[in-house]
């Protein structure tokens, strides 16, 4: 059952003031300088940011999506190294979620799974966390999400909202590599993110495109680049490039 954005954010809340170095990332933060994750102490000024942010719009939506998913989920006595880390997972709740381009960061989906009463053990410094979830239930899951994934849909290329599709995600490609010229040192997520949205790019050229490919080259990347720079150019052409999608019969 779907909760409100207004429960959605009491609960963040309360998980929030249960775990003080937990973020919208996972525990503790990145640090763009030193190039690995380090503890709150580390880098306290992105960690306050990156914690601000657990309530932000975007993070509630994601925190209500992992919650929906995560209510679908059997539990098991003690959290399952073998489905996963909660950074795997977060990217089957993604994935479920594909027709819409949720992002989903690792730190709310974590929220999501205290929230829904999960156990989590955390490896030692690192930002992920393993839960008690049935491999068979995510099995289940995703094996009656296989067909509408895997089917090929025919692009129309005179169609309007394919022209306004592609203009959309190339102004958004555009406006990256511009930010990333400005730039000395370029985030290596920044730039995974832009090598897959390119290709997508180049496959919605293409006369047909399975839906697991639009959500995996172009959705992803599109919400990924949304959520990172929110309040910024880039994340607002990344937003309108997804709701320019989102009009698409068919993904």
């Amino acid at each position: 059952m779907a909760i409100t954005s207004e429960r959605a954010k009491s609960l963040i809340e309360k998980v929030m003031k249960n775990y003080p170095e937990l973020a919208a990332n996972g525990f503790g933060t990145y640090d763009d300088q030193q190039r690995h994750w380090v503890r709150p102490e580390g880098n306290p000024v992105k960690f306050a940011s990156d914690r601000a942010r657990m309530t932000s719009p975007q993070c509630v939506e994601a925190f209500r999506k992992s919650c929906d998913w995560l209510q679908k989920i059997e539990k098991i006595k003690n959290p399952n190294t073998k489905v996963g880390s909660s950074y795997t997972l977060k990217h089957k709740v993604e994935a479920y979620f594909k027709a819409e381009g949720t992002y989903v960061p690792n730190g709310m989906f974590i929220a999501a799974a205290v929230a829904n009463g999960f156990s989590i053990k955390r490896p030692l410094n690192s930002p992920n966390v393993f839960i008690n979830a049935s491999a068979k239930s995510i099995r289940n899951l995703e094996t009656n999400d296989i067909p509408a994934s895997n089917r090929n849909v025919r692009i129309d290329h005179n169609d309007p909202q394919i022209i306004a599709s592609l203009h959309a995600i190339e102004k958004t490609i555009d406006a990256i590599e511009k930010k990333n010229k400005s730039n000395l040192k370029v985030d290596r997520f920044v730039k995974a993110n832009l090598t897959k949205l390119k290709k997508g790019f180049e496959e919605l050229k293409k006369q047909t495109i399975k839906r697991a490919t639009v959500h995996t080259l172009i959705f992803a990347p599109l919400a990924w680049f949304a959520y990172r720079f929110a309040d910024e150019v880039v994340g607002h052409l990344a937003h309108a490039a997804l709701e320019a999608l989102q009009k698409l019969a068919g993904f």
